[in-house]
């Protein structure tokens, strides 16, 4: 069975705005890509809202190992808002292999590591979104909201 835990939710709301998400996407990817993070991939998937028959929307997902960041960049009405959240999978099989290789814990590299990629890829988001910002004529005192 596999579980996830949701560790943050950060978005940014413009009002009276619209973009392309597939533009913003593609330049985080790009931007992403240029610093060679080891065993981070990039992705640009269709996922349902709900389900099978329920509207798909893009998202940019980028992985690293266990964790998972799902951005959106959607529009809403006439406004637009950019959305990432932070996700770690658990499953019996993560949980099996690490058993297998007697391994209680996580090491300190694996700890330091998983936090560099969470502030590394939160860094990236929050600079392309104030690009954004300062493009579009919004006051760069407007911090992201994180729940």
């Amino acid at each position: 069975m596999k579980t996830s835990t949701l560790h943050s939710v950060t978005y940014q709301h413009f009002e009276n705005l619209q973009l392309s998400a597939q533009d913003f996407y593609e330049t985080l990817k790009t931007t992403i890509g240029q610093y060679q993070f080891p065993d981070v991939r990039c992705e640009i998937r269709t996922l349902s809202d709900n389900g099978w028959f329920e509207s798909k929307r893009l998202y940019l997902q980028v992985k690293f190992h266990s964790f998972t960041y799902n951005i959106c960049a959607a529009p809403f009405g006439k406004n637009f808002f950019i959305s990432w959240r932070l996700e770690e999978a658990d499953s019996f099989w993560i949980r099996f292999s690490r058993a297998l290789e007697g391994k209680k814990f996580k090491s300190f590299y694996e700890l330091d590591t998983e936090m560099m990629f969470k502030d590394s890829i939160t860094a990236i988001v929050i600079a392309q979104v104030e690009v954004v910002m300062s493009e579009h004529g919004f006051r760069q005192s407007e911090e992201p909201t994180v729940q």
